[in-house]
């Protein structure tokens, strides 16, 4: 079986082929996520469908709040114009295909749980870090939604008052990857690409930079202790194509330690890695949603 695997972020759509039965991802390609509207969204999923005979399905990760079963979008974190849709409904008329849709981060755990660095783990958090920070929570091998579907949303937690901050006091604004990457682009005086951003950084070719890295840093770390504590979980897998930076995820572990170290007493924790998909963590994952709604 080949299966259609799109990754709708707050910047870029991913997607490429799936098959099933070798376990391989093939034809990946990426393009701008459309902002205006629906419409345009719906659209743009169509021509890749166009571009991609012979699947037999497809199925989506997406930011929000989503009932994966009835393929209904509560609310569309970074994409507000999916609220309150069955996403999958229409989406399945428009493509003539069957569709199914779930949440990014949960989609980067089933990948690693299926495959990946989550088998046999009991307990585990999955941060994804892009637009905003997406989480999936693995309690006793399930991936835990919540009562209302949106246990994760890390994005929406407020570290600060709203009423003085706005949207600043957000978590997912504060480690948001573009906006990170924006502003040192806007210190460094050019625009930069992430990868070119992080060596600014790495050279410490200008103290702002290194400065607005350093409290990014400290202000992640602390809510990665913050998440241990809460959860306690055996691994915590960093997502999202920051991940694969590794002297981003070299500067994040070391933080997160010299957290842990401030303590007058000693407190087992988790290791922190990368997701072993990387990027591709959340088209694997929607393949795995794709076989498993297709079981019940």
């Amino acid at each position: 079986m080949k299966l259609l695997v799109i990754d709708i972020g707050g910047t870029f759509i991913k997607y490429g082929i799936y098959n099933v039965d070798k376990f391989k991802l093939t034809n990946k390609g990426k393009i701008l996520t459309p902002h205006e509207n629906q419409s345009d969204l719906f659209n743009t999923i169509k021509n890749i469908a166009n571009e991609s005979p012979s699947v037999e399905g497809c199925s989506i990760s997406m930011p929000g709040t989503i009932d994966t079963k009835r393929g209904y979008v509560f609310q569309g974190g970074a994409l507000q114009y999916n609220n309150g849709t069955y996403f999958s409904k229409v989406l399945r008329d428009k493509l003539g295909l069957p569709v199914t849709i779930n949440n990014d981060a949960r989609s980067a755990a089933l990948a690693e749980q299926w495959q990946g660095r989550l088998k046999n783990v009991d307990n585990a958090l999955v941060l994804v870090l892009g637009t905003g920070l997406g989480c999936s929570i693995v309690q006793n091998g399930n991936i835990y939604e919540g009562s209302h579907n949106y246990a994760g949303e890390f994005s929406v937690i407020f570290t600060k008052g709203f009423k003085k901050n706005g949207s600043n006091a957000l978590l997912g604004n504060q480690v948001s990857v573009p906006l990170l990457v924006d502003e040192i682009s806007r210190i460094y005086g050019k625009k930069l690409s992430g990868i070119e951003a992080m060596n600014v950084v790495k050279n410490k070719a200008n103290a702002n930079v290194c400065k607005l890295f350093d409290d990014y840093l400290e202000n992640f770390a602390v809510q990665i202790f913050n998440f241990q504590i809460m959860f306690d979980p055996e691994i915590i897998l960093i997502g999202g194509g920051i991940s694969q930076n590794n002297f981003f995820m070299d500067c994040l572990k070391r933080r997160v330690e010299s957290i842990f170290s401030l303590l007058p007493f000693e407190i087992n924790h988790s290791e922190i890695e990368s997701c072993l998909f990387s990027n591709d963590a959340n088209l694997i994952g929607s393949a795995k949603t794709f076989l498993d709604q297709s079981q019940i």
